[in-house]
């Protein structure tokens, strides 16, 4: 049997020839639309979505002070920490093997013979996977701002939808780490591997930034609160506290709104940039800590599609 370009299209995106036209997106990217459609069935996507949600409305209920009572608005807080750290872990585990599994079983030869080019398999793979997760993420999350409205009154709606928006950002970046490292690497362990100690470096990044600025004899606490920032989650933190209307911090958004009372006067200062330097320079701003983010997400993509590109697949 001959395989065509239409026969092959149609074993691996399951597609039949029985006159049905796709429509809008799922005509446009059928590679994409498949992808998110098989994440819908699987269970694990699902058991995600409920640990958030669990996490998020948990921490809503019990705050890390038990005398402290934040009301509608901490909800949003608590649900940005939890995908802050779960999410991120998830969107790892979900873009680590995009491409090496493809690569191992032989998928992507198949892929290609298609009217596909490399671009356009990495820009779908990246599409379903990148739809399939922010939309288990938020509808847990929408779905703990319900219940937190029955306990505490309507979350403020402005912030809200901001914190969604920052927390598929986040989602997005660490995807596109994940997929990057992917398309690099031959197998799927390898990238984990490579991912994993990334995501565990974020934690000790602190300690190897004031190593280095030591070592080069700089002193400044702007620059050191600078360089801590370099690092995704803490760019993160800062622009969901940014987003929230709270003081210019790297600090969990939940632990700093527990140090600010509703008038948005600070009872304790832990961490917020004001009270550290001063007058804030142009480069701790909230839009610089966002714009960092939006670098780790694009240029190591941007750098290993350009290596993916050339690479040998056969």
């Amino acid at each position: 049997m001959i395989y065509t370009p239409h026969i092959l299209e149609e074993m691996y995106l399951g597609l039949e020839d029985n006159g049905y036209q796709f429509r809008g997106i799922t005509k446009r990217f059928p590679l994409a639309t498949r992808h998110f459609k098989t994440k819908l069935k699987n269970r694990y996507y699902w058991l995600y979505g409920f640990i958030i949600l669990v996490l998020g409305t948990g921490a809503a209920t019990n705050s890390l002070h038990f005398d402290y009572q934040g009301g509608s608005a901490y909800v949003i807080t608590t649900f940005s920490w939890a995908v802050g750290l779960i999410g991120s872990l998830a969107a790892i585990f979900a873009g680590y093997s995009l491409v090496t599994s493809d690569q191992a079983s032989g998928r992507i030869r198949l892929i290609l013979k298609l009217p596909y080019t490399r671009w356009r398999y990495a820009f779908e793979k990246f599409l379903g996977e990148a739809f399939a997760v922010i939309a288990f993420t938020s509808l847990a999350t929408v779905t703990g701002f319900a219940v937190s409205t029955a306990l505490y009154g309507l979350p403020p709606v402005l912030p809200a939808i901001g914190i969604l928006v920052v927390q598929a950002g986040n989602l997005l970046v660490w995807l596109s780490l994940a997929m990057a490292v992917s398309m690099v690497v031959k197998t799927g362990r390898r990238a984990v591997a490579v991912l994993m100690v990334l995501f565990l470096s974020t934690w000790v990044w602190e300690g190897v930034a004031n190593s280095i600025l030591r070592g080069i004899g700089e002193q400044s606490v702007a620059v050191r609160l600078f360089a801590y920032r370099l690092e995704p989650y803490r760019a993160y933190s800062v622009t969901v506290n940014w987003m929230l209307g709270l003081p210019n911090s790297d600090l969990m958004a939940p632990l700093l709104m527990e140090h600010v009372d509703p008038n948005g006067s600070i009872i304790i200062g832990p961490g917020i940039v004001s009270e550290l330097v001063g007058d804030i320079p142009w480069f701790l701003s909230e839009w610089v800590s966002a714009l960092v983010l939006i670098l780790w997400g694009t240029v190591p993509m941007l750098l290993a599609y350009r290596r993916f590109k050339t690479a040998d697949i056969s």
